[in-house]
């Protein structure tokens, strides 16, 4: 619940804020809200795994992420490894 407060304060101070119309293009998007409810499902599910799992595999999994979005950032989207 309090997710979906922040997210209607958030969305009325963008629009407050804002002068043109980009926030409400960007709203009516629904490539936007399909993404804005899959991270709400996997920060959820994220969730519930920690309260599943010990401390031990959740520090794991929760790290190797940034070696998963490095993997598919590059089969995806083809982007090379630099430093």
């Amino acid at each position: 619940m309090r997710f979906v407060i922040s997210a209607i304060i958030a969305v009325a101070i963008a629009a407050a804020f804002s002068m043109s119309g980009d926030i409400a293009m960007h709203l009516k998007s629904k490539k936007i809200w399909l993404l804005g409810l899959l991270n709400a499902a996997a920060f959820t599910l994220q969730y519930v795994g920690q309260t599943e799992a010990d401390a031990g595999r959740s520090a794991l999994l929760v790290n190797l992420n940034i070696m998963f979005v490095a993997i598919l950032s590059y089969f995806i989207f083809r982007e090379k490894f630099t430093m």
